[in-house]
């Protein structure tokens, strides 16, 4: 499953839980943050791995829906052999379910079974005692809760998600009838009894009955189609190969199907029919990915297909359901869209690598989600350093270091833990991005020969099983010939990371390195093979160290002062490390003589956050800028002139080099950040032709900052003109372009846009990504002072939180809420939400 967390430059279109913007300057660096976080407790509940009374043999689901009550009407054929003991019973999750009958299939009859159902499980009684060499059958007769019943647990997360129908009654603008569900955690069994555990799978069969004019989509393959005499239709998916539960899904949708085929396993797109011509593009890396995986694991893709569905509201970015991937709509776009939406990519590569990490071996218990979750975060990064360079895979690593460290400031926990209240806490950036950025680290210290091998092995030896973390570490131990407990149990299973202090002092011909572990109980000392720079007369010389104790110095004979002593960062990915430059020409040094993504970032946020006079550092930022230096690189450089007011040496140059960008660039996220620089400059509307031609730019990205940078500051003559121009945009659906003409009408205070904005809102606020509409809208009631428009918005955010199921709609509108007038209505509702 593919979390979303979005930061501007760094993460270009993240998925997932939680539609979290964080701006440039909250940004977390990879050093000396603040944080005193809470560690992890041992006070919540213990949560093993299920105990297994039966196993999963086979599922057979026959459904069909009713889109008025939003229900679904299901047969369920369950298969189970008791695990090991005789059992008499048979105890399968089944929540919020009216069960109409329990049938017990022996010898080709069906016998009653008599049953007790507390809501949450049903506990069946059996005909006799069955040993684990007795399978048994069992039918259930069912119909889920209706959909209909709103936010039952307001912002708590996991409540009712199985099942969801979207505009079940199809109608309104923009609005598409699906049904799609979502299991990961255990909310497959809302839509279907079963045992609701990672530790189960079982093959499975699904017959799926809709109306004639919808495409559906389910787990294997469509073995054959069924047209009835009620106009209606039956597919059946069949599923061979075992899986968890968790990993079945359905999709029902009128979606434009497009196929492609790779080593003649067939592979396919499901798309909104308005996005058929780009699907080809959305998805073009599939089938190279599914070539560079195969290969690079040693273990060719294992499931008879692969398919790709984009479906609306989607509470979470993505889903590995097996051979069936549910993507969010945020995916999809016109080809304007997708020039900007340039990480796309890591969502698929993500989705797809969970078919061997997740799918095919599978974490025990929730507790060891890393084992799923690391691996697939860590696929991405693969891929981008396979497919765009060595780069682009380091900015997906740094931005998976700001994820964790930020998160760190609020909490440490264990990577692998077994306390935990509900399962979906385990969803964190420990389990994605912590986890991923360990295994970066293990392939560093054993390299990329014993790390992908091991790995090979892993797949080979518990293929279609469950594992924990020492079945990973035995197979690494076994590949390497190492023991290897130290590193596990520092990364995986202890909280914190390293806080470490560094100086470096020359004396008498003499280098020496003092080092200090800062963190405190319960992190561990921590053992850390790190390598360090010496650079001597334009020579590097290498020296691998290992810092294992709270203070240690490190010395070596030199000739003269180096010229840098540069720590590596790729051993210390998890780490806060504080060693910097002591004169602002060692990072001069050091940007001229790396070629490694770190050691530049770490140069360039030098100069762009220090307390430093950037007048006199104009050229270095030129030479940045000039050079056909990487985007983020460039994006960082223009940064550091936003605002700038200095009239220094390279200051025309400067403006020169941006207004070239703002055209000639061929990121769209360069020529974005080039205008938003400029119109910060002194004279913002001396660069009127520079914003007229990019609002044709063929990026969103560029137009909108374009846009936003002409109704500021073109002249007040234009007028007629003016408006015409701005009036043009208003019909765009884009995110971009919307939000650019909301803020610029908040700040002129132009009193005739609200139902413009309001529609703009009401029609797209459910689209991930587009949430924030709720905050421009209440922003702009506040500031025109209208208080019917005020009373109209609260009601729609009371609307909202009442009865909106997905947790980031409620949590926009929430904030959005905090922002309007006090009134008593107001405080009211936000109190009734703080109880709650």
């Amino acid at each position: 499953m593919f979390k979303q967390l979005t930061k501007r430059y760094l993460t270009i279109l993240f998925f997932g839980c939680f539609a979290c913007v964080v701006f440039k300057s909250e940004v977390v660096g990879i050093s000396n943050l603040p944080a005193k976080p809470v560690y992890q407790q041992n006070n919540s509940p213990y949560q093993p791995a299920s105990t297994k009374l039966h196993d999963l043999i086979h599922t057979k689901l026959e459904v069909k829906f009713d889109w008025d009550t939003q229900q679904l009407h299901g047969i369920a054929t369950i298969q189970v052999k008791p695990h090991f003991y005789p059992q008499k019973q048979l105890l399968l999750d089944a929540r919020d379910l009216i069960i109409h009958s329990v049938v017990l299939l022996t010898n080709e009859e069906k016998k009653e079974a008599a049953y007790t159902y507390n809501n949450q499980q049903i506990n069946i009684d059996l005909d006799r005692l069955y040993t684990k060499e007795d399978a048994i059958l069992v039918e259930i007769n069912y119909t889920t809760q209706s959909n209909q019943q709103g936010a039952k647990d307001s912002f708590k997360l996991g409540s009712n998600q199985g099942l969801c129908f979207i505009h079940a009654r199809g109608t309104g603008p923009n609005k598409l009838q699906q049904i799609w569900t979502q299991g990961e955690p255990n909310t497959n069994s809302y839509w279907f009894p079963t045992i609701d555990s990672p530790n189960q799978r079982c093959t499975q069969e699904t017959y799926i009955t809709v109306q004639d004019n919808f495409k559906t989509l389910s787990n294997g393959t469509l073995v054959y189609t069924t047209l009835n005499d009620d106009q209606t239709r039956t597919d059946y998916w069949r599923m061979d190969l075992p899986h968890a539960p968790y990993l079945f899904m359905l999709a029902v949708g009128e979606f434009a199907e497009i196929q492609d085929d790779w080593n003649e396993i067939p592979v396919t797109y499901y798309v909104e029919p308005a996005y058929e011509k780009q699907a080809l593009t959305i998805f073009k890396h599939t089938t190279e990915m599914l070539d560079f995986f195969s290969d690079k694991l040693d273990y060719p893709y294992p499931w008879p297909k692969y398919s790709q569905v984009i479906v609306r509201d989607y509470m979470v970015g993505a889903m590995e359901n097996t051979t069936a991937v549910v993507l969010t709509e945020n995916i999809q776009g016109d080809d304007r869209a997708l020039l900007d939406n340039i990480d796309r990519e890591e969502i698929i590569a993500h989705e797809l690598f969970h078919h061997w990490f997740g799918n095919l071996v599978t974490c025990e218990s929730w507790g060891q989600l890393t084992l799923n979750e690391a691996f697939a975060t860590l696929g991405s990064h693969l891929w981008y350093g396979h497919k765009h360079g060595s780069y682009e895979r380091d900015r997906l690593i740094l931005k998976s270091i700001e994820h964790y460290l930020k998160e760190a400031q609020l909490r440490q926990v264990s990577v692998i833990r077994d306390h935990y209240i509900s399962p979906i806490e385990m969803f964190d950036s420990h389990s994605y991005h912590k986890g991923a950025l360990i295994l970066h680290m293990l392939k560093t210290y054993l390299g990329e020969e014993a790390f992908l091998q091991s790995l090979s092995q892993y797949l080979k030896k518990y293929a279609f099983s469950s594992t924990d973390i020492h079945q990973l570490r035995k197979v690494f131990e076994e590949v390497s010939g190492q023991d290897l407990n130290w590193f596990f149990n520092q990364w995986f299973l202890a909280p914190g990371h390293p806080i470490l202090q560094t100086e470096h002092t020359y004396a008498n011909d003499k280098l020496v390195l003092k080092v200090w572990q800062k963190q405190s109980a319960p992190s561990p000392i921590y053992r850390l093979p790190v390598a360090v720079d010496v650079w001597v007369k334009g020579v590097k010389e290498r020296h691998h160290i290992t810092i294992d104790k709270p203070y240690q110095e490190f010395s070596w004979s030199v000739s003269q002062r180096p010229e840098l002593v540069y720590i590596d960062r790729n051993s210390l990915l998890v780490a806060e490390l504080k060693h910097p430059q002591t004169t602002t020409q060692a990072y001069r040094y050091l940007y001229s003589h790396y070629e490694d993504f770190f050691a530049k970032y770490e140069v360039i946020n030098y100069f762009n956050t220090a307390k430093i006079d950037r007048f006199d550092y104009e050229d270095f930022f030129k030479e940045v800028l000039e050079d056909d230096s990487y985007w983020m690189f460039k994006i960082m450089a223009i940064e550091a002139f936003e605002g700038y007011h200095q009239q220094g040496k390279y200051h025309t140059i400067i403006e020169n080099i941006l207004t070239d960008l703002t055209i000639q660039d061929a990121h769209s996220w360069v020529r974005e950040a080039a205008i938003n620089t400029l119109s910060s400059l002194p004279n913002p509307d001396s660069y009127l032709d520079v914003y007229e031609k990019s609002l044709a730019d063929s990026s969103y990205r560029v137009a909108s900052a374009a846009l936003y940078a002409y109704g500021m500051y073109s002249n007040e003559e234009q007028g007629s003109i003016k408006d015409t121009i701005l009036l043009s945009f208003e019909e765009y659906e884009d995110i971009h372009m919307i939000t650019s003409l909301a803020k610029y009408y908040t700040h002129i205070k132009k009193t005739d846009k609200y139902e413009w904005l309001k529609k703009k809102t009401t029609d797209f606020y459910t689209h991930l990504g587009y949430e924030s509409l709720l905050t421009y809208l209440v922003d702009y009631v506040c500031v025109i002072g209208n208080l019917a428009q005020q009373e109209e918005t609260f009601v729609l955010l009371e609307h909202i939180l009442k009865e909106e199921k997905m947790v980031r709609i409620r949590s926009a509108a929430y904030h959005a809420l905090q922002r309007m007038p006090k009134t008593k209505a107001v405080k009211k509702l936000l109190a009734d939400i703080k109880e709650d």
